[in-house]
């Protein structure tokens, strides 16, 4: 996606679900302040899962959503005896969205989310920063 449809679609995005980073002085600040935030929001939300057991099928990009929610569980489910490798997709026999695998899957897609706003002129990788940082808080569930 270009910068000239790209930018203003963010700047919505901002000003609709995150107003209180459009005081930010630079994009670059609010692409990666933007990242950090939706990262947290998103290690809370898995964190909370994985303390009632539960586990999403499907955590693909498409099903994660800006605002730290996602949508299409599709195939779902919790895990009755505790098992780090329960997936209730019958279709994913590597683990990909096992129990275990939800926090890192998760940073994976926060991951492509920074990469899709790096023509944004993300400085440094910022962006990739603050989605990196969402893994460990979710790991740990210290979200």
């Amino acid at each position: 996606m270009t910068e000239e449809v790209l930018a203003p679609l963010f700047e919505y995005a901002l000003q609709r679900h995150y107003p209180h980073l459009c005081s930010l002085p630079s994009r670059t600040q609010r692409v990666a302040a933007f990242v950090a935030e939706v990262a947290r929001r998103t290690a809370q939300l898995v964190a909370g899962w994985q303390t009632v057991g539960f586990v999403h099928g499907v955590l693909n990009t498409d099903n994660m959503a800006i605002t730290g929610d996602t949508i299409d569980y599709g195939p779902f489910g919790f895990v009755d005896q505790f098992d780090p490798d329960y997936s209730p997709n019958d279709s994913d026999a590597a683990g990909r969205y096992s129990y275990r695998q939800q926090p890192a899957v998760s940073a994976w897609n926060l991951r492509r989310l920074a990469t899709a706003l790096a023509p944004l002129g993300s400085e440094g990788g910022a962006a990739e920063a603050a989605a990196e940082a969402a893994r460990p808080a979710a790991a740990s569930g210290q979200a």
